[in-house]
């Protein structure tokens, strides 16, 4: 009974009543998705006409709609005065330009540091195996390659 997807299906007649028997019509299974669909404010078909058809949820709505509305009203607004709208333009420019600023720094200190890492390895690898010893190596297996070739 977890997954409420299975409630949508008309086949699923069987399981809507087991589900509204266990809990005595006390909740609806579609409730736990009706808050998140309105906060939303993307009501489906579905939903919208269950709304009309179901009290649960109509409950649930009223209470969650009661909820906001005393929650708008407790959240102070502030209006500013149109003498002051340009400067807080420039200032809000000001500030996008400082962040854009900072993060093309970033960018650009990382990419350093990615070409940094990338030489070093490069001067690892070639310090490790670009020695004397190797070469040595490289020019007895050409020399050890082309006597084979000549015996075959």
């Amino acid at each position: 009974m977890e997954d409420s997807v299975y409630l949508h299906s008309k086949d699923s007649e069987q399981v809507k009543a087991q589900y509204f028997e266990q809990t005595s019509f006390s909740d609806c299974p579609y409730s736990r998705n009706l808050t998140a669909m309105m906060e939303s404010e993307n009501v489906s078909d579905f939903y919208g006409q269950h709304l009309v058809e179901c009290q649960v949820c109509q409950q649930k709505a009223l209470n969650w709609k009661k909820q906001m509305d005393e929650l708008r009203q407790m959240i102070p607004t502030y209006s500013m005065p149109e003498s002051q709208r340009p400067r807080f333009e420039r200032g809000l420019k000001k500030i996008d330009k400082m962040i854009k600023k900072r993060s093309q720094k970033l960018i650009k200190e990382r990419v350093f540091q990615f070409k940094n890492s990338s030489v070093n390895v490069l001067v690892d690898f070639f310090s490790i195996f670009i020695k004397r010893e190797f070469f040595i190596g490289i020019i007895w297996a050409l020399i050890a390659f082309a006597a084979a070739s000549l015996i075959i």
